[in-house]
């Protein structure tokens, strides 16, 4: 739910040295097959990432766990104990989240690890992000883990903004190869762009140090009733896929009825400002679909309403967060 290509100039060499202690990490080289320039150039090639393996990450909930460098890992938010556990086995000195939900901050330091906050869109990365995850890659303690929320798209993203900040033989299409590898969907053109164009000769260190870094930043009423979204509708994704197994267990219609309330608290947040009328509108239809689906709860058709809300929630993303 929750949701530029350039010349080839060169690519760093395919041999990369995995660090002691990393014995288990397995060595993934795989090939992006559509970032050619219009002049027919080969494909560019991602830098060799290494997948962290299931059984090192295995109940942690952790998933999309890559390490990007000796000192720069990427994956999804940990949120429980056995996550940051698995973070402190890995080594992990400093988590950076770029997601707009409240980072565990109290768990992170409950094991040793520093937590910092710069939340970015599925847009483009705006110049101040820039500057801020430059020197984060300068700064803070290493190794650093980077995570949105599934890891998928924006947390690859600030990874290899951070990677290229420092490591100038990074190429903007190796760059761009590189979150194709790890999953950022080709819809987030402003991500892709974001990552291809960055120059680290654009960013302007002086202010980014004067703002400094929190380990959590403020973000707007509305993004945060978002994410409140986003993790009642995996509950209920959850729970559908459960009942399927298992159809003793208790029905989701209060997950439903809770989703329609959520989408109607989004709605009202949005002042009444012509700009917004059609986003106001669009949440408050997706208030009624919720409530409906609960009203007339039918698990024969859960299947099929499952795939209609998740449509549902692609077509919203397109027109109004998947934005360049």
């Amino acid at each position: 739910m929750r949701h530029f290509l350039l010349s080839l100039r060169g690519v760093l060499p395919v041999s990369f040295f995995i660090a002691a202690g990393l014995a288990t990490v397995v060595l993934a080289e795989i090939y992006a097959d559509e970032l050619t320039d219009s002049q027919g150039a080969p494909p560019a090639k991602p830098l060799p990432i290494q997948m962290v393996p299931a059984e090192t990450i295995e109940k942690s909930g952790l998933h999309n766990v890559a390490r990007v460098s000796d000192w720069l890992y990427s994956g999804s938010s940990p949120e429980s104990e056995a996550a940051m556990a698995v973070l402190k086995k890995l080594g992990i000195k400093t988590i950076l989240s770029v997601d707009g939900a409240r980072p565990e901050v109290e768990l992170a330091e409950s094991v040793g690890i520093k937590y910092v906050h710069l939340p970015i869109g599925y847009g483009t990365v705006q110049q101040e992000r820039l500057n801020a995850l430059a020197v984060a890659a300068e700064d803070l303690e290493k190794p650093i883990y980077v995570h949105c929320h599934h890891g998928k798209h924006r947390g690859p993203t600030a990874a290899l903004i951070m990677f290229r900040s420092v490591n100038h033989t990074c190429s903007g299409p190796t760059a761009s190869a590189t979150i194709k590898l790890l999953g950022t969907g080709k819809q987030y053109t402003g991500l892709y762009q974001s990552v291809a164009e960055f120059s680290p000769n654009s960013i302007d260190a002086v202010a980014a140090r004067a703002a400094g870094f929190r380990s959590v930043m403020p973000v707007p009423a509305l993004v945060e009733s978002m994410v409140e979204v986003d993790q009642l509708w995996e509950q209920l994704e959850h729970s559908l896929t459960s009942l399927d197994r298992d159809p003793k267990q208790e029905t989701p219609e209060g997950q439903l009825t809770l989703l329609a309330e959520q989408f109607k608290e989004s709605a009202r947040l949005l002042t009444d400002d012509t700009t917004t009328t059609e986003l106001r509108r669009q949440l408050s239809s997706e208030a009624e679909f919720y409530a409906a689906w609960g009203a007339q709860w039918n698990p024969n058709t859960a299947p099929a309403m499952l795939k209609q809300s998740k449509e549902r929630c692609a077509g919203c993303h397109r027109q109004f967060r998947d934005l360049k």
